[in-house]
């Protein structure tokens, strides 16, 4: 071991050991326990970061679901709106039907109620006329005396005169 001495001195040995020892403090203090707040502080943010955002999913999950719930809810609203709709069109189509029919049926009755009126004044002026024919017929017939082809002509022209 005598060698070893030869080559490094104790003194040497020592100041390097020393400043060795002083390094490391200089360092730990400067150097590592800057370093490792800054680690730490990185760590925590990063944790922090990611328990926002942990908590941010679960928020958009909630706002989602909700956001579903919701839109379930309006178009199931928006069926049953059509649906009542549908109904309240399907009464009205038939409830003015209904009411058509109605009209058409008083229509048919009056227009039915005029054709037998005007049936009626037609024969009315058909039966005067037939009188009135009959009555000049027959005062012709009383003017003079009458032939069977007199007869027969008078009749030819009572018959053009009706038609």
């Amino acid at each position: 071991m005598e060698g070893i001495f030869e080559i490094v001195s104790p003194l040497s040995l020592l100041m390097h050991l020393v400043n060795l020892i002083i390094l490391y403090i200089v360092f730990r203090i400067f150097l590592y326990k800057p370093v490792a707040k800054f680690m730490k502080e990185r760590r925590d943010r990063i944790a922090a970061e990611r328990e926002q955002l942990d908590a941010d999913k679960a928020e958009v999950t909630a706002i989602r679901a909700q956001g579903d719930e919701i839109l379930k809810k309006a178009r199931a609203d928006a069926e049953d709106q059509v649906a009542q709709m549908l109904v309240q069109a399907d009464n009205d189509a038939k409830a003015i039907r209904r009411e058509a029919e109605k009209q058409a049926g008083e229509i048919l009755d009056n227009a039915r109620a005029e054709a037998e009126q005007e049936k009626k004044r037609q024969l009315d002026a058909l039966h005067e006329q037939v009188m009135s024919l009959s009555v000049q017929l027959a005062s012709r017939i009383l003017e003079r005396e009458i032939k069977p082809e007199d007869h027969q002509k008078l009749m030819e022209e009572f018959l053009a005169e009706v038609k």
